[in-house]
């Protein structure tokens, strides 16, 4: 009985050794097979670097803050002015799917009986009508000379903003005060430096694309240089039948109250054909037949046996009273004027027009 209990044992030991061996192996294969598995997955070498702090300089800033504003294809807006505010980037309310269109001419496109700035260069006026429905704006405005821009548009288009840029003052009535409005005015000294080239072949255009992307955020989709029917067009020249304009007052209570205020003057006369007319119109001047011009013949002849004169119906008038010459009358504006007995001589620049006085047959002005 003793000998049947040991042989018992000793097979329960032996099958305890045979499940250990067992066991053993299976622990070595799923071993190796993890190891192999985790070795694939780790790096052959890890290498720790060390964080660091680069400090760039001006020009390093400058060059990347360049290869970012090219690779946006936009450039971008001059340094921050003290107190983290660009003067030279127009700031609008809403800036959504906001649209830029320039509006360029050397000078304007009427005469204007206003005259504002310090130049001496002749004040002119030009109209411009947008028609941009649904449409989200900026209105870049840009002249060599002075120019009082006369804004109107349709209803449904909206204005955010305005930049005038120019040699010579420039102002801007038709859109609501709060507008906002940035100037790159040279005579103004403006804050923003100024801006203007005509354009042509040759001309800086690249230039003055860059300058205004850079303070519109976007170059212009159109560039408005040439006019319809005496005005600019921003849009479709058709149908412009509902046009709206945000100014407060009307123009010449506009222009009154900025008498003081931007050195503006009224002539008492219009310039040019326009001051002819408003002549007319006061009864001052009436155009000459041919009985006034022989009779200012003969008044010649009497005092100084000559009657050459340069008088030409239609473009000669008699001075009935005293009067002012329109401003701007050279070239092919000027006209011949016969002066009255007991008129006096007109004030005012006489330009290149002549006067013929009936009183001694003289006549005044360079092309007489």
């Amino acid at each position: 009985m003793l000998k049947n209990q040991e042989t018992g044992v000793s097979e329960l030991t032996a099958l305890v050794k045979k499940i250990a061996r067992y066991l053993a192996v299976i622990t070595l294969i799923l071993t190796v097979g993890l190891s192999f598995y985790f070795f694939k997955k780790t790096p052959a070498k890890l290498t720790y670097i060390k964080p660091t702090l680069t400090v760039m300089d001006n020009t390093s800033a400058a060059s990347v803050t360049d290869k970012r504003a090219e690779a946006a294809n936009i450039p971008e807006a001059p340094s921050a002015a003290e107190g983290g505010r660009n003067p030279c980037r127009l700031n609008v309310a809403n800036n959504a799917g906001l649209k830029v269109y320039l509006v360029t001419r050397h000078s304007g496109l009427q005469d204007s009986k206003y005259q504002f700035g310090a130049s001496g260069h002749e004040v002119r006026e030009s109209e411009v009508v947008i028609n941009k429905p649904g449409e989200n704006i900026i209105l870049v405005l840009m002249a060599y000379d002075p120019v009082l821009w006369k804004i109107s548009k349709t209803f449904s288009t909206l204005v955010s903003g305005v930049v005038l840029a120019g040699y010579h003052e420039q102002m801007l009535y038709g859109l609501p005060k709060l507008t906002p409005v940035l100037r790159a005015i040279y005579e103004t000294k403006s804050e923003c430096a100024y801006f203007y080239d005509s354009l042509n072949s040759g001309g800086q255009e690249h230039y003055i694309m860059q300058r205004i992307a850079e303070i519109t955020g976007s170059a212009p989709l159109e560039i408005i240089n040439s006019a319809h029917n005496g005005k600019f067009y921003v849009g479709d020249t058709e149908s412009v039948s509902k046009l709206i304009e945000y100014s407060d007052q009307d123009f010449d209570t506009f222009m009154q109250t900025h008498l003081k205020q931007r050195q503006v003057t009224i002539d008492e006369v219009a310039p040019k054909e326009e001051g002819i007319r408003q002549l007319i119109r006061e009864g001052k001047i009436r155009p000459a037949g041919t009985s006034d011009i022989e009779r200012w013949a003969r008044a010649a002849v009497k005092n100084h046996n000559s009657a050459q004169h340069r008088m030409h119906l239609g473009f000669t008038y008699v001075i009935v009273k005293t009067m002012q010459f329109p401003r701007g009358m050279y070239g092919a504006h000027s006209k011949a004027f016969i002066l009255s007995e007991h008129v006096s001589m007109p004030l005012g620049d006489i330009a290149h027009n002549a006067v013929y006085m009936l009183e001694n047959g003289v006549c005044e002005g360079l092309t007489c």
